[in-house]
């Protein structure tokens, strides 16, 4: 799969003068055409691809291939580039090692769609993840499972092996286990496909939910395999999932798994959000998935701090980024010291139909948890332990 069948990149051509060029990063995936989509709409809405009411844009790509070794050298083709400002890095096996190296050549990241908590544990102060964390991540599924009366009991927990597998397994387990409840932990390899022995040795009884920890092309994998194994569980995922791919991979396999995403992203009756969405569905031709209104939001509070400062140097701009709240269809996001986002919670949904609508979560008073602002971030001391024990 190419860039190009993902996304047209000749829709970030800009005319107008000299632009100032922007680095895109990702993987060759599908949620790499939220990634491009909610970025070109952004930049659109800032009036910055025509040339006539600011210096235009020019978004330069890198494929960072979800790896380590590829994100970094993205970040240093980045920088031998001159490129000093970044968007991207959805996977957290490349944003937490490309973080580094754009904190010693003093770049900007805006990261739309890393999780992990790692990314803003380190002490960068020119690294900003524009989406929500793992922890709370994992915590809101523990309330999930714990207001559903039907899951009280053989909990399945599937990790891919992979670095945000096992960082929100390993939070989920814990969040659990705070509850007072246990899941059967198991871990799948990076890459499929998984025999079908995988499945049918999952553990000696049938379980009544299945939690997924990892990336959606291994959802589809597990939603398939355990479902021809003859599980009847339910599926709760977690926010890589939202994708359209999912229903069109896993097929009637997928009908009623649930998780959460970022936003109100599927139907919440947000004006600014449904405008968003029907503009890309028009731009792309393809439906919504997890990460498209963090990239739309992480290009415009960008263009509107380059604005306010008067200049697209990190040095100016990560200052002024904490500094003050930025308006976005998600709300008005500010961002914590170490670079983490206010105001972006997760959101539940479900598979119906083969479409993705909101999802209720049970009878639990917890459900009301979604609802409140997001949190300042955990003390390090808890997380850090966990990140280095992943390690």
């Amino acid at each position: 799969m190419l860039l190009e069948e993902i996304f047209d990149l000749s829709r970030f051509t800009a005319t107008g003068g000299e632009p100032l060029r922007i680095g895109l990063a990702s993987n060759i995936a599908p949620h790499t055409r939220e990634l491009c989509g909610g970025v070109y709409l952004a930049l659109q809405d800032a009036g910055a691809l025509d040339g006539v009411r600011r210096q235009p844009v020019q978004m330069v790509w890198q494929d960072d291939r979800r790896e380590a070794a590829a994100a970094a050298a993205a970040a240093y083709a980045f920088e031998a580039m001159g490129i000093a400002v970044v968007i991207g890095h959805l996977s957290a096996s490349a944003a937490v090692p490309a973080a580094a190296v754009y904190q010693r050549h003093r770049s900007l990241l805006l990261a739309p769609g890393t999780t992990h908590p790692a990314l803003t544990e380190r002490g960068y102060d020119t690294v900003f993840r524009v989406c929500a964390r793992d922890d709370r991540q994992a915590e809101v599924i523990a309330d999930w499972v714990e207001s559903e009366p039907a899951w009280r009991d053989d909990l399945l927990l599937i990790e891919q092996d992979i670095e945000h597998g096992a960082m929100l397994a390993g939070l989920i387990a814990d969040a659990l286990q705070r509850r007072g409840r246990a899941a059967v932990r198991m871990t799948i390899p990076r890459e499929g496909p998984y025999p079908a022995a995988t499945w049918r040795q999952m553990q000696a009884s049938p379980p009544q939910l299945i939690l997924f920890a990892g990336i959606h092309e291994a959802a589809v994998e597990v939603i398939r395999g355990t479902r021809a194994a003859g599980y009847a569980a339910s599926f709760l995922l977690g926010d890589d999932s939202y994708t359209p791919e999912l229903p069109a991979l896993a097929g009637a396999a997928a009908e009623g798994a649930r998780g959460l995403a970022l936003g109100d992203l599927c139907g919440a009756g947000n004006p600014r959000v449904d405008g968003v969405v029907a503009r890309y569905r028009q731009l792309t031709g393809q439906g919504i998935g997890a990460y498209l209104l963090t990239s739309y939001a992480a290009a415009s509070i960008l263009m509107q701090a380059i604005e306010a400062a008067g200049s697209a140097h990190p040095e100016a701009l990560a200052p002024l980024l904490r500094s003050r709240r930025w308006d976005t269809p998600l709300g008005r996001i500010g961002f914590h010291a170490n670079g983490d986002a206010t105001a972006i919670e997760w959101r539940p949904w479900q598979v119906h139909n083969g479409s993705f609508v909101p999802a209720a979560m049970g009878r639990s008073r917890r459900v009301k948890t979604i609802a409140r602002p997001a949190p300042a971030p955990p003390e390090p001391s808890r997380t850090s332990a966990v990140i280095r024990a992943r390690e």
